[in-house]
């Protein structure tokens, strides 16, 4: 398993993307890749957990680039529908409001 400072990094990370705080991603994921770089970096090169954390951390930023590529793809689609219905919500004629509507019916 990767060392405890990354763990955290990467839980922010995670927390931050499933959010959609695109700042926060941001500002955490080059944190992540830095505590990443230290933490392989003071293992010896023939350490199994130095594979283990290089491919935990590959699986990390992947994870997070899919999961922003979705969101991005569903904002999208989104504006796209808002920008369909744009034109018949302020383009339809106004319902006159009646005195005698009850509105508690």
């Amino acid at each position: 398993m990767a060392p405890s400072p990354l763990v955290e990094l990467e839980n922010q990370l995670r927390r931050a993307v499933v959010a959609r705080r695109y700042h926060d991603v941001c500002r955490i994921a080059p944190r992540f890749c830095a505590a990443a770089r230290a933490a392989i970096g003071q293992l010896p090169p023939g350490d199994p957990l130095r594979r283990e954390t290089i491919l935990h951390v590959d699986r990390t930023l992947e994870w997070a680039r899919a999961m922003l590529l979705l969101a991005r793809t569903s904002l999208a689609n989104e504006l796209r529908q808002f920008t369909f219905l744009h034109k018949y919500v302020f383009n339809a004629p106004a319902i006159p409001f009646s005195t005698h509507t009850r509105l508690d019916a």
